[in-house]
């Protein structure tokens, strides 16, 4: 590359942008899809056993298919929100989960089911890491960034809530119930669609770009390559950032996935009294949401409270060891460790991996963090029945210790470094030309976009 002067990315005086928020809003929407979609789906299936004589295997199959759909997904949305543009692929991402949407709803035979759950876990994977990616970009402050993190969490507890909601509504109508729940996410994510229309694409995206074709020498210009994350100096925060997520999200699957079943088949709770579970979690969801906003939006306190949640994670799995696994000790371990996952969980890696990595990168790392977790999660899910037969004691244990890994390699890593942002590495890299000649660059751009 050329050693000329970079453009800037004061875009504001170039074009008006939309609000910020408005950004956080409509990009916050690809968690309450994902969690949407995710809950909906499990419903179906159920569903379509009775109604269509779906076979046990049959269902385990379509889980694994639009599982690995979702972790195939991100990876491939990761890259190409970095080569083609973040607008491109969050457009993209919407019409196939509306196409393996309308697939579900209006086929019964199984080899179309398969293709319908590919498409819905491959759109919705390939949507988080740019939907991500495009709300960070559109933020105006370190701290407003944070902000959109904790409030994206908000729309992924609802996600989940509406489907579980509307699933109970329909649940025993038949086909005709699982149309209706496919129906409503499908409406939702068309709705979705229109709304992103009215975003444009990331200036930051569309900046370093336009550089990187003039041959202007800056850091969001030159490192483009995949290979550029295992380079210095952002080799250390990819590998750390890999390692805390899939360790932390892989510790969180015996009560994320199998918490009924273990009050159940462990503790002899019925599965009614098992199910209040979720009443007790709604006050805990509600200050974890509260400390989320509070961690993410104040650098004073992100880092002590990321400590504060990593202690919960690591510690409060011992309280069924010490006391007896029951229902009142898997409360008392539940709730903390509800909080701890706020803090020192998916939350606090999306900030760190947003603020680590170069524009035409970070995606890119985003999408390979989400897409190995997801397959870690999988693969941990697998064995955790076979933990159980040899005592919930072990699995218990085996949940701190895989955390206490992960989590410490986040705390050495990220100890240092919370405080480094690569948005303004960029920006004291860089010189404020001529604001018209800039306006001119844009408007080439946006005319070839």
């Amino acid at each position: 590359m050329t050693d000329q002067v970079p453009l800037t990315t004061s875009v504001a005086a170039v074009r008006k942008q939309p609000n910020p928020w408005w950004v956080a809003i409509i990009c916050s929407m690809a968690g309450f899809i994902d969690t949407g979609i995710a809950g909906a789906f499990a419903v179906v299936l159920v569903i379509y056993q009775g109604a269509i004589g779906l076979l046990p295997e049959q269902i385990g199959l379509l889980t694994g298919l639009f599982g690995f759909g979702i972790a195939f997904g991100a990876i491939v949305g990761g890259r190409l929100g970095d080569v083609l543009g973040r607008r491109r692929v969050f457009t993209g991402t919407m019409i196939v989960i509306i196409a393996g949407v309308a697939v579900l709803m209006f086929s019964s035979a199984f080899p179309v089911l398969v293709v319908g759950a590919l498409l819905m876990g491959l759109g919705t994977g390939a949507d988080i890491p740019v939907a991500l990616t495009t709300m960070t970009e559109a933020a105006r402050t370190d701290k407003q960034r944070g902000l959109f993190i904790a409030f994206s969490g908000v729309f992924v507890a609802l996600g989940g809530i509406s489907a579980a909601v509307i699933g109970g509504i329909v649940g025993n109508m038949g086909l005709a119930g699982a149309q209706i729940l496919l129906g409503y996410l499908g409406v939702i994510t068309l709705v979705v669609l229109i709304l992103r229309l009215t975003i444009p694409e990331s200036a930051s995206w569309l900046l370093a770009r336009e550089e990187r074709r003039r041959g202007i020498d800056t850091v969001r210009a030159d490192r483009s390559s995949v290979k550029d994350l295992l380079r210095a100096p952002y080799r250390v925060p990819f590998l750390g950032l890999l390692a805390f997520y899939t360790l932390v999200m892989a510790s969180a699957v015996p009560i994320g996935q199998y918490g009924t079943y273990l009050l159940v088949n462990v503790a002899g709770v019925s599965i009614a009294d098992a199910s209040l579970t979720g009443l007790f979690a709604i006050p805990i969801a509600i200050v974890a949401i509260l400390l989320s906003f509070l961690q993410l939006g104040n650098a004073k306190f992100r880092f002590p409270l990321f400590t504060v949640g990593a202690v919960l994670l690591v510690v409060t799995p011992f309280i069924p060891v010490v006391f007896g696994f029951s229902f009142v000790t898997y409360l008392i371990f539940f709730l903390p460790s509800a909080i701890g996952s706020a803090l020192a969980s998916e939350g606090i890696m999306k900030f760190w991996a947003a603020r680590s990595f170069p524009v035409l990168l970070r995606n890119t790392a985003v999408g390979v963090i989400l897409s190995v977790g997801r397959f870690a999660v999988a693969g941990y899910a697998i064995v955790v029945p076979t933990l159980v037969t040899l005592g919930v004691n072990v699995l218990l244990i085996s949940m701190s210790i895989v955390a206490l890994v992960g989590l410490s390699i986040a705390w050495t890593v990220f100890r240092a470094r919370d405080k480094h942002s690569e948005f303004d590495t960029e920006k004291e890299r860089e010189t404020d030309p001529n604001p018209a000649n800039t306006a001119a660059v844009l408007a080439s751009v946006d005319s070839g976009s």
